[in-house]
């Protein structure tokens, strides 16, 4: 049997080569939005813990503060806020002077400050003494007296000026008389919000 040739092997079909499905447009879009929500959710957290730090931070700052100053500054704004409140509910009481002060508050500029006050309810009459930053700030006190409806008469007098180019001033006001309550009326106090 040495010479009987063998049978041919039989030959199988070739496999055929498997070709990959395309991966869909939808399923590579849904992934990139899972990637960069859970990027976005990750910096919102370290950004609110960041923020969290930093407001420990100055609450930290602030304990720090309050316990650097003094006890007897504490003490002495303490007593001076005390007196503001006083001078307020004085001021509040005096039904004649309130719509005066209501009156130069209206008609006084920001960098000007008075440094003294006289009001005479006969004639009704308010003399100042102050001091004006800077000659715009003066220029402009100028104009606020002269458009203030309820001022009557403005003179000015002693103008110097100072080294830190502050003018010092004395005015002299006559209020209008509808501006103010009459002697001896009654007008409740203004209240402070």
């Amino acid at each position: 049997m040495s010479g009987v040739p063998l049978p041919p092997m039989p030959t199988r079909a070739p496999l055929p080569i498997s070709r990959r499905e395309p991966v869909s447009f939808t399923l590579v879009m849904g992934f990139i939005f899972v990637v960069m929500a859970l990027i976005l959710i990750g910096g919102l957290y370290g950004y609110k813990q960041y923020l969290i730090r930093q407001r420990n931070n100055a609450r930290a700052q602030i304990e720090v503060f309050k316990n650097d100053v003094a006890t007897p500054e504490k003490k002495s704004l303490l007593n001076f806020a005390d007196s503001i409140d006083r001078g307020v509910t004085l001021l509040n009481a005096h039904t004649r002077v309130s719509p005066v002060f209501d009156i130069l508050e209206r008609a006084t500029t920001r960098d000007v400050r008075y440094t003294s006050f006289a009001y005479v309810p006969t004639t009704r009459s308010i003399t100042l003494s102050a001091v004006a930053k800077t000659d715009r700030a003066f220029a402009e006190q100028l104009v606020g007296y002269r458009q203030n409806p309820n001022i009557e008469k403005v003179e000015f007098d002693n103008m110097q000026l100072g080294d830190d180019k502050s003018i010092s001033f004395s005015v002299a006001l006559i209020v209008k008389a509808n501006a103010l309550p009459r002697i001896g009326s009654q007008v409740t106090p203004t209240s402070n919000p």
